[in-house]
């Protein structure tokens, strides 16, 4: 049974659920397909980019059969707000006529993919071979959080300066978390790699024990809660919004009783993160 440790001073709870067995709920955390769709852009100016290979950091990746590389500006809509640089050029995949963003970056005469949590869905976008090797590289283009792991002694180092944090609550975390080693998995079609770690969910506010799947196509991350801490609150739920400006409108009041009490949570919440960050690093 989960062991809840309720703070009623500051109207919060951190939950300490035991390593979860294969049953309990997964959470999908990120999907790559959701990028690749957010990426389709209308574009101008196209002029296709022959290289070999096709990304420095990512070699193995391969175009497939009638899908070109293109150079192009985005071409935003009449009543799209103005942006900065309207006349960016960008890199872009063409693939049965849509065009598709690519998060790159140019250095010393080297195309690379960005090391951000927006380039690894570049694996559902182009063919390559499914080795440890090559689903390693993809995955350094993760969120960073994904990338590494929450060590066993760091994960204990939390549930100690938790118990130090909250005096008088008896902190039990679990430690015996099978995380397996990256492996080549069989799923229902298809081969994909796995990777599996445990990380600090700062959305959520929580400890996952994750599982990134990379293949040419599949490009998802899925959690399982370990540590649930206090809910998040942002200031404006008790401080209020700092409306300025000539389309400000009207703030809403906030009464004192609601303002003690989401700043009570506030605290609550800053005080796990803080814990977290300081074993952790940001």
């Amino acid at each position: 049974m989960p062991r809840v440790l309720t703070f009623a001073a500051l109207f919060a709870a951190i939950v300490w659920l035991p390593a979860p067995p294969a049953s309990a709920q997964t959470l999908l955390l990120y999907d790559g397909f959701d990028d690749v769709h957010a990426g389709a852009r209308h574009v101008r100016d196209v002029v296709e980019v022959k290289r070999s290979p096709l990304f420095d950091n990512a070699p193995f990746l391969r175009l497939r059969l009638g899908d070109k590389l293109v150079r192009a500006k985005e071409q935003f809509a009449t009543n799209d707000k103005p942006v900065a640089d309207p006349d960016r050029v960008g890199y872009y995949l063409c693939s049965n006529g849509k065009y598709y963003f690519l998060w790159t970056e140019e250095r010393g005469g080297k195309l690379l993919l960005s090391n951000s949590a927006y380039s690894a869905c570049a694996c559902l976008l182009f063919d390559w071979d499914l080795t440890l090797d090559h689903a390693r590289a993809l995955r350094q283009l993760l969120a960073g959080h994904y990338v590494r792991s929450i060590t066993t002694e760091q994960y204990r180092a939390i549930g100690n300066s938790l118990g130090q944090v909250f005096p008088g609550i008896t902190v039990r975390p679990p430690f015996d978390i099978d995380i397996q080693p990256d492996q080549l998995i069989s799923i229902p079609g298809q081969a994909v790699a796995e990777f599996q770690g445990i990380a600090y969910e700062n959305p959520w506010n929580c400890l996952v024990r994750y599982t990134v799947k990379l293949g040419p196509h599949v490009c998802t991350v899925t959690g399982q809660v370990l540590v649930q801490g206090p809910p998040h609150v942002n200031r404006s739920e008790f401080e209020g919004d700092d409306y300025s400006g000539p389309n400000a409108g009207v703030p809403t009041p906030i009464d004192p009783e609601t303002a003690k009490r989401k700043q009570a949570q506030f605290e609550a919440m800053t005080k796990f993160q803080n814990v977290v960050l300081k074993v952790i690093g940001p």
